[in-house]
């Protein structure tokens, strides 16, 4: 795979398997930074991802992926962010609108 990404003047520093991460919630569309403010939104329960929302603005609440759903839609959560693949096969978007 080095070798691919050499072909094309590019160096291959790591690879991250679950893609790009998205973030979406129930009050107001994310189109900048501010936007994330006051927001309640999952996280994995790992410190940079705490620490990431939180100097975002928005209130990080760790929970298991395994709770999210029903946390989307009782409310217990404004939101989550989630690579477009786990959003899709866990059919969040059903209950989100953001």
């Amino acid at each position: 795979m080095d070798e691919a990404a050499a072909k094309h003047g590019l160096k291959l520093l790591a690879l991250w398997d679950n893609g790009i991460r998205h973030i979406s919630n129930n009050v107001r569309p994310i189109n900048t930074p501010e936007d994330l403010q006051g927001l309640k939104i999952r996280t994995p329960p790992d410190p940079m991802t705490l620490q990431i929302f939180t100097a975002l603005g928005a209130n990080p609440t760790p929970m298991a992926f395994s709770e999210l759903y029903v946390a989307l839609q009782q409310g217990v959560v404004d939101g989550q962010e989630n690579p477009l693949m786990n959003i899709d096969s866990s059919k969040l978007f059903e209950v989100q609108k953001c």
